[in-house]
């Protein structure tokens, strides 16, 4: 069998307070605006199933305690997270 390979996007943007998600219903399952820790959080329950690859970026980009932390790791020439 051939192995599986998946692609995980993550983006980074500051969004207002009041901002609410509207994801495409053609190009994904479902879409949420959340924190990394509550996602991971939510794995642990089983409330919120993630594949592997999402899972590990999560840990990395939990590790930042700051939005800042991280719009200054992506500003970098080769962007290394975590």
């Amino acid at each position: 069998a051939l192995p599986q390979r998946f692609d995980t996007r993550f983006f980074l943007a500051r969004v207002p307070g009041a901002q609410e998600a509207s994801p495409s219903p053609y190009e994904m399952a479902e879409g949420i605006w959340t924190t990394a820790e509550t996602a991971l959080e939510r794995a642990k329950t089983r409330d919120l199933p993630l594949h592997f690859a999402t899972l590990n970026h999560l840990r990395r980009l939990a590790s930042y305690k700051a939005i800042d932390e991280l719009f200054d790791v992506a500003a970098k020439p080769c962007c290394e997270l975590g």
